[in-house]
């Protein structure tokens, strides 16, 4: 189980852009939010509150943090539809991170990122213990980001597509 330590998460009150945006647009402003929670981690705080900036610039309620002991503490106290973890980080690593998530949460959705070159074995050996996750590669494009964190959260809103016909099926 992993342990809590607050000392390393960015709630939304604390989030500079956060605290920017509410200083541009007026108390009076209304932003429409849309009602899924994800949770971003990463060890590199810029990298999180990027990502978190990007999400909230969509509509998503997000909350950072920087190691994989704090994101389980916001994922056991806010129950968030997505979890979007770095793989590689001191300690925890997202993968570890994201198979506790998958046990206690499993309605949230996992996404992890990376930029190393080694994370296909880790990632190897998480579908051989019956775990199956998306992986990004950093740097991650915001409009990659934002396309598949659509497609995962509210899939209901996606174009309907037209049913593959039994010879599409085959020539696919």
């Amino acid at each position: 189980m992993l342990p809590a330590d607050a000392s390393s998460i960015e709630s939304p009150e604390t989030d500079g852009a956060a605290r920017e945006k509410k200083h541009l647009l007026g108390e009076s402003s209304v932003i429409l939010m849309n009602p899924f929670k994800v949770i971003v981690v990463d060890d590199q705080p810029l990298i999180a509150n990027t990502l978190c900036h990007v999400l909230r610039g969509a509509g998503y309620s997000t909350l950072a943090a920087y190691e994989a002991e704090g994101a389980m503490m916001l994922c056991r106290h806010h129950s968030p539809a997505l979890l979007l973890s770095d793989v590689v980080m001191p300690g925890i690593s997202g993968i570890e991170l994201a198979q506790q998530v998958a046990r206690e949460l499993p309605a949230c959705r996992i996404i992890l990122f990376s930029g190393h070159v080694d994370t296909a074995q880790l990632m190897a050996a998480a579908r051989e213990q019956g775990y199956h996750f998306e992986c990004l590669a950093k740097p991650v494009q915001p409009e990659n980001l934002l396309a598949r964190v659509h497609t995962i959260l509210e899939p209901e809103t996606q174009p309907e597509t037209e049913p593959e016909t039994e010879k599409d099926q085959k020539t696919a």
